[in-house]
């Protein structure tokens, strides 16, 4: 039988009925769009294809093979390819609940594909095209929570924290603090807190970082914003930032609901979930332009969601103070941005988007149901991880045979 363990998925909490009702309505067209985007250089991809997409990476950025994983959904059982040169670890991604939790919700469809555990991928650090194979016939896409804009053979789907019942509940507690914070009790300036975690950078340069800077800019106009860096476990520059007096106290998501203003920075990837929760907020996120992007960025708009920043922080002392002038076209951009995730991107949404992405997937694939179940069975590594319990014995054997 098909069970699952409640703990091992996200249905404690879950919205079930709200999703299965969202299932039956016509999908929102900014995912529809999203998803045929990320597939539209994709015709029939084979389990060889999947392979060499595979080996490829492994090859290409051996360092990372770790953040790699093969999955497959047999029967609406989800099996993990655990590699011989990989550690063997009992850890379960949320992304793998997040699977298990759909296969107790709805039937998936039989599919083969590659899910990426990094921040993004790709990343600035990582070599260019490290997953593009030289045949385009043997290419397969990535499964991946972030991205830099028009990178190829990539499908974005919602990161670790908005598949979980944390978003869920975090939404709830910001929702009922809201009642507290109207629009005209916020206070008129951009509030920030942020780690240092930034894109390279030394001694000579980090000053010149968005997050650096956006924290200097507080020095300089105090009746403008209030910003600072968190100190954080092996952070870079700590005795230099703290020199400079750019470190701050940590301000909880309750403390941020108090200004209109909300900086959404980016960090080594897209700031998640800082984003969703600050356009949540009821406060006016002032998005700083970037390349960097995640599944449900080309839903939103600027000036009607979202006041863009330059990526330098550059124009930002100008932006505030036109928020502050066009203060009932900022309440409006709150408003339509709170809206928007209410409509677009509670857990019953999140959910819709991954099985839509999954379901599309599936469609561009060229597989044998029986073919693809012979190969599971018949190759060791391949483990089904429907049952944990059931799936660690298997895999304490196989570390102890390695």
């Amino acid at each position: 039988p098909n069970r699952v363990r409640l703990v091992e998925t996200f249905l404690r909490g879950f919205p079930k009925q709200d999703f299965l009702a969202k299932l039956k309505k016509e999908t929102p067209k900014w995912m529809d769009n999203q998803i045929n985007s990320d597939l539209k250089d994709l015709d029939k991809i084979t389990p060889l294809a999947i392979d060499a997409t595979f080996d490829k990476i492994f090859k290409t950025v051996p360092e990372q093979k770790k953040s790699f994983i093969r999955y497959r959904v047999i029967d609406n059982k989800v099996y993990r390819y655990f590699s011989k040169d990989v550690e063997i670890t009992k850890r379960e991604p949320s992304f793998e609940k997040a699977l298990k939790t759909l296969t107790k919700l709805t039937k998936l469809p039989n599919i083969d594909f590659i899910y990426s555990d990094m921040d993004g991928t790709p990343e600035e650090y990582t070599p260019k095209g490290f997953y593009i194979t030289n045949e385009k016939e043997m290419q397969a896409p990535i499964f991946t929570r972030a991205t830099i804009q028009n990178s190829p053979y990539v499908v974005l789907i919602p990161d670790y924290y908005s598949v979980s019942t944390k978003w869920e509940e975090d939404c709830q507690k910001i929702l009922n603090q809201m009642k507290e914070n109207p629009w005209e009790k916020k206070a008129a300036l951009a509030f920030w807190r942020g780690g240092s975690h930034d894109k390279g950078y030394d001694i000579k340069s980090y000053k010149k970082r968005p997050r650096v800077v956006l924290a200097f800019l507080s020095k300089k106009y105090p009746q403008l914003i209030e910003a600072g860096i968190n100190k954080t476990e092996y952070m870079q520059f700590l005795d230099v930032l703290e020199k400079d007096n750019v470190i701050k106290p940590f301000a909880t998501v309750e403390d941020h609901l108090k200004y209109k203003f909300l900086p959404v920075l980016d960090g080594y990837m897209c700031t998640y979930p800082g984003y969703q929760w600050r356009l949540l907020s009821n406060s006016v996120c002032f998005k700083q332009k970037s390349n960097e992007v995640q599944w449900f960025y080309s839903a939103l708009k600027p000036y009607e969601h979202y006041i863009p920043v330059a990526n330098d922080m550059s124009d930002l002392v100008e932006k505030i103070n036109w928020a502050k002038k066009e203060d009932q076209k900022c309440e409006k951009i709150a408003k339509n941005a709170t809206d928007f995730i209410l409509n677009n991107l509670m857990l019953e949404d999140v959910y819709l988007y991954l099985y839509k992405a999954i379901d599309s997937y599936s469609s561009h694939l060229k597989i044998d149901k029986n073919s693809l179940l012979k190969d599971t069975k018949s190759d060791p590594r391949w483990v089904c991880v429907q049952q944990r319990r059931k799936a660690n014995k298997i895999l304490l054997k196989m570390k102890n045979e390695n």
